[in-house]
C-alpha cells in the first residue's frame, strides 16, 4: 500500500486512469487522471500562496467537489488539511483555526442562510456574532467548555471562499511548474500529519487529534477492506463534521460529493453507523 496520500493519488491516477474518480451530482465529475491535475493545480495555489510543508490549511465548508480538492491538495503540498465543522459558530471555527496555527483558510460563501466568513470576522473582531446555535462576542467564554478568544484574533493570510473565489485561488498557482508541485509531494514523509481533527467538544473543549499519513492511509484501506469496495464501487464521502475521516487514498472506488442538503444524521446513516 502506498504509504503517503500523494502516492496513493499518483499510484492511482497510473492504475485507475480514466475510471470515474470524483462525482459531484450536477456539477463536477473527474476520472483518476483528471483527479491527480486538478490536485496538482491546488497543491501549485497553496505553494503560490506562501504555504510551506507543516504549515495548516483550515477547511469550513460542506459537501462538494472543491472540499475534496482542497483536501487532497493539501497533502499534495506537504500541508495539513485541519477540516472544521460545518456546525460550529464563527467562535468556535475561531478557536480551531487559532489553536490549530492555520495559515490557510478555504470557507464556504453564504450558505443554508449562515455566512460562515462573516461570522468567522465578527469573531475575530470581537463583535457579537450572527451564528446558527448561539450568539456570542470574541472574548466570552463557551458554556461548559472554557474557551475564550482575545479581542481582534487574526484570521490566516490565505482565505479562499467557496464557490466564487475558487478560480482566483486556482489561477494564482499559474506561475508554478508542475514539478515544483510534483516535488513537494514526493518529500511528504509517512509519517508527517496529514491531518488535525478536532473533536467535538461534547465532554469538554475539543481536543485535536493528529492523524500521519500511513495512519490515515490504513484506517481507510481497512475500511475499504471490511466494506467490500471494489473498482466499480460508487462511495458517498460525506463531510459533515470534523470528527469524520478527513484523508481517503485515491486508490479507492470513485468519490461521490454527498449533495448539500444531505447534512443530516437519518436513520439510514445511524443504521450503518456513519
Amino acid at each position: 500500500m502506498d504509504s503517503t496520500i500523494p502516492a496513493a493519488i499518483t499510484s492511482a491516477a497510473r492504475a485507475f486512469g480514466s475510471s470515474p474518480a470524483l462525482v459531484e451530482p450536477g456539477a463536477e465529475r473527474l476520472d483518476y487522471e483528471q483527479l491527480l491535475a486538478e490536485v496538482r493545480r491546488v497543491a501549485r495555489a497553496l505553494i503560490a500562496a506562501g504555504l510551506q510543508p507543516g504549515d495548516r490549511l483550515a477547511l469550513w465548508a460542506p459537501n462538494s467537489a472543491q472540499w475534496v480538492l482542497a483536501a487532497l491538495g493539501a497533502s499534495y503540498a506537504g500541508v495539513t488539511l485541519v477540516p472544521v465543522n460545518t456546525r460550529f459558530t464563527g467562535v468556535e471555527a475561531l478557536d480551531v483555526i487559532r489553536r490549530s496555527g492555520a495559515r490557510g483558510l478555504v470557507v464556504v460563501g453564504p450558505f443554508l442562510g449562515t455566512d460562515r466568513l462573516a461570522a468567522l470576522r465578527a469573531a475575530a473582531a470581537g463583535s457579537p456574532l450572527a451564528g446558527p446555535d448561539v450568539q456570542l462576542p470574541a472574548g466570552t467564554p463557551l458554556p461548559g467548555h472554557d474557551v475564550q478568544l482575545p479581542a481582534g484574533t487574526p484570521l490566516p493570510g490565505l482565505i479562499v471562499q467557496l464557490p466564487g473565489g475558487w478560480p482566483e485561488f486556482l489561477a494564482g498557482g499559474d506561475a508554478i511548474d508542475d514539478r515544483e508541485a510534483d516535488a513537494r509531494a514526493a518529500a511528504v514523509e509517512p509519517d508527517a500529519v496529514a491531518d488535525i481533527l478536532f473533536t467535538s467538544g461534547t465532554t469538554g473543549r475539543s481536543k485535536g487529534v493528529m492523524s500521519a499519513h500511513r495512519q490515515s492511509l490504513a484506517v481507510a484501506a481497512a475500511w475499504a477492506g471490511i466494506a467490500g469496495l471494489t473498482p466499480t464501487t460508487a462511495t458517498w464521502w460525506s463531510t459533515r463534521s470534523s470528527t469524520a475521516s478527513a484523508s481517503r487514498p485515491a486508490s479507492w472506488p470513485a468519490w461521490s460529493a454527498a449533495p448539500p442538503s444531505c447534512r443530516r444524521r437519518c436513520s439510514t446513516c445511524r443504521a450503518r453507523g456513519r
